[in-house]
């Protein structure tokens, strides 16, 4: 097998390659070459993932015994390899495979090639799609850093029905736009122990660096428009039956940025305006060029959850009338939340579904929660650089 494959300008080629790589000599089909492959690996958050998977590969109990990287340029590509691997050189295993989201034969032949597609190409909104239809359509399961709501919530409409009758699990927002804010409320309420229950959970995030980071454009891009197409959402959910869903109020002290957003973003002059000159209106915020590593390195995240409720459920019935009398604050700390965070999230669930798949929910589009709650997960972020912490625990005193 090549180390990697050019896709040509002469799709029936292309297609005649796919159908022969899909074959053994028998006829029938083999397992894929590729455990994962990482789309967009040459992308700014993508070439920390490839360093994250760098570290698994071929180690001691971890189920990554090969992977692939892939994207639409083979040298960047081949550069993201060289350094992800630094101070070494890349493992010679590592294929390198061509693949553009706006090529749908070229990401079927991608997603016959593995058992897991690790997608950091954004916005998810203009190129998720076709990789999300190519991976239900083959079988193989898939992951994203997507945090855009009207992505994730369109993927579950179009595609949770057919995902799961090929056996395809698909899940978004697999790094630091969902998982520590999930787990974070799953750890609080493990805190609480019978007859104490929470009344509510409240959830505060802090940023920090010591020095004057910026965020990469790509992730200042999906804001963009994201709230350039809210309707859509709105429309979205309108349009869908509705379920009952566990209510979580959170309070998040990011940076807002709507004051531009919300009143540019909704004409085409204004997008242009705003994703041409990211650093004027981000405030410094955003930029093309994206952190340096010092600055990634320099950079960490703390989420605090505020559990408040009931010290003992039984002594009221109805405990709308009963004054909260119970609190327990827990903390999760880890590295830069996009670039050191997220990689170490979105492995750790990969090296899950490698090795504990017939654990997991036969396919469909579903959340992390759902799907890595149950396990291992809190206690491998644990082990590779996220802390869970309990603050204070104070039951039955005053208020």
């Amino acid at each position: 097998m090549p180390p990697y494959y050019l896709r040509t300008n002469q799709p029936q080629k292309w297609h005649a390659l796919q159908l022969n790589l899909a074959m053994d000599d028998d006829g029938s089909n083999p397992s894929p070459p590729y455990d994962l492959v990482i789309l967009g690996a040459s992308g700014f958050t993508g070439k920390y993932v490839v360093r994250e998977a760098l570290k698994f590969l071929n180690t001691p109990s971890s189920p990554l015994k090969s992977f692939a990287v892939a994207g639409r340029n083979h040298s960047k590509l081949l550069d993201t390899l060289k350094w992800a691997a630094k101070p070494n050189s890349p493992p010679p295993s590592i294929a390198i495979l061509t693949a553009d989201t706006a090529d749908p034969v070229s990401l079927r032949m991608l997603c016959s090639r593995t058992r897991l597609v690790l997608n950091c190409v954004g916005p998810f909104r203009l190129h998720g799609g076709p990789v999300v239809a190519a991976c239900v359509q083959a079988g193989c399961d898939y992951l994203d850093i997507c945090g855009e709501p009207e992505f994730m919530e369109r993927m579950e409409f179009v595609y949770h029905d057919q995902a799961v009758e090929t056996g395809s699990l698909v899940v978004s927002a697999c790094g630091f736009d969902s998982v520590p804010a999930e787990l974070g409320w799953m750890f609080n309420s493990k805190q609480w122990v019978y007859p104490a229950v929470p009344n509510r959970i409240e959830a505060y995030l802090s940023l920090e660096s010591d020095k004057n980071i910026v965020a990469n454009f790509g992730t200042y891009e999906s804001a963009v428009l994201g709230v350039a197409h809210m309707d859509k959402l709105i429309e979205l959910r309108r349009s869908r039956p509705r379920r009952s869903k566990p209510k979580v109020r959170k309070k998040l002290s990011v940076l807002n940025l709507r004051l531009f957003v919300g009143l540019l973003a909704r004409s085409s002059v204004g997008r242009w305006l705003l994703l041409n000159f990211p650093s004027f209106f981000s405030l410094g915020w955003f930029s093309k060029k994206g952190p340096s590593e010092d600055e990634v390195a320099s950079a960490s995240f703390k989420m605090w959850f505020v559990g408040r409720g009931y010290s003992d459920l039984r002594t009221s019935i109805n405990v709308g009338d009963k004054e909260v009398d119970a609190e327990i604050i827990t903390r999760i700390m880890g590295p830069d939340a996009g670039y050191l965070t997220t990689p170490i999230i979105l492995l750790q669930c990969a090296l899950i579904v490698l090795g504990q798949r017939d654990r997991l929910p036969k396919g469909g589009v579903l959340t992390p929660g759902i799907v890595f709650g149950p396990m291992d997960l809190q206690e491998r972020l644990q082990q590779n650089g996220i802390s869970f912490d309990v603050i204070s625990r104070r039951i039955g005193s005053t208020k």
